[in-house]
């Protein structure tokens, strides 16, 4: 750390594959760089690119991650909804006050909400 003008100077630059701080210059975990990648092209029709799309874009990551991950035996899971998290905190305020009949209904809640399977189309 630098103090220059009574700033505190943490981190000056994150390269690619350097973390350079005010002192020193370290290695990222990136290893390698673009040019080691190589591309992959498929023919898919519209439908099929927008489903995909939509079903990466649940997970949070990039078209190409998620075909990436699918090709290699991965199952990217979608990020949950908010409703979600609401039936969590929902169902530790019933297990706390240890009240099971509120705990079963935040699960039967739950696993209709969230578990329940539905089509994306």
């Amino acid at each position: 750390m630098k103090d220059m003008n009574g700033i505190k100077i943490i981190a000056v630059d994150h390269g690619y594959g350097n973390i350079k701080t005010a002192n020193h210059c370290f290695p990222t975990g990136i290893s390698g760089s673009d040019a080691e990648l190589k591309s992959i092209f498929t023919r898919v029709t519209p439908a099929e690119k927008e489903r995909i799309s939509r079903k990466a874009a649940r997970c949070g990551i990039s078209v190409s991650e998620y075909i990436r991950q699918r090709c290699l035996g991965y199952e990217p899971r979608a990020i949950p909804p908010d409703a979600f998290y609401e039936l969590c905190d929902e169902l530790d305020a019933a297990r706390t006050a240890d009240n099971s009949a509120a705990v079963l209904e935040v699960l039967d809640a739950l696993r209709e909400t969230v578990i329940s399977p539905g089509r994306d189309g």
